[in-house]
């Protein structure tokens, strides 16, 4: 998946998962997080979209697994921007089929870690409001203390 690897990594590289909040937290399923930062009074807010979407590589032929990293997107397959999420089982379901031919992109595979990212799906979810940059959202299964990336680099 070249072109999502390349806005991944062009995100990192931009600083833009510094402080992003994982805001959706669904037990045996995934954990998404990048759309969202840590503000500098605990507060969460969204966060604004300086590159435009990119087309799906979701027909590249990895599979939504456990343990895999792929971007999260709307109900059009070319939306993926800066979201990503974490699978916690395996998700046929998020492949591409018959009812969605281009599926979610899967770029990445957790090598190191995996006990980290099943603590942080154990995190209890409530439903909350959250400034936006559009007003008020309400989300919900978000993790109820906040769990955020410190900082993001890529390495040699």
């Amino acid at each position: 998946a070249p072109r999502t690897v390349q806005n991944f990594t062009d995100y990192v590289n931009d600083g833009y998962y510094d402080r992003a909040v994982f805001h959706r937290s669904v037990p045996n399923f995934m954990i998404q997080g990048g759309g969202y930062k840590l503000g500098q009074h605990g507060q969460m807010l969204r966060k604004t979209i300086p590159r435009p979407p990119i087309q799906s590589e979701g027909q590249n032929g990895l599979m939504n697994r456990k343990g895999t990293i792929a971007m999260g997107r709307s109900r059009d397959p070319h939306s993926a921007d800066l979201q990503f999420f974490f699978n916690l089982k395996d998700n046929p379901m998020l492949n591409p089929s018959g009812q969605d031919p281009w599926g979610q992109t899967v770029f990445g595979e957790i090598i190191e870690g995996m006990d980290v990212v099943e603590r942080m799906a154990q995190v209890p979810t409530l439903t909350r409001e959250v400034p936006s940059i559009d007003g008020p959202i309400t989300l919900s299964s978000l993790p109820n203390d906040w769990i955020y990336i410190k900082s993001a680099r890529v390495l040699p």
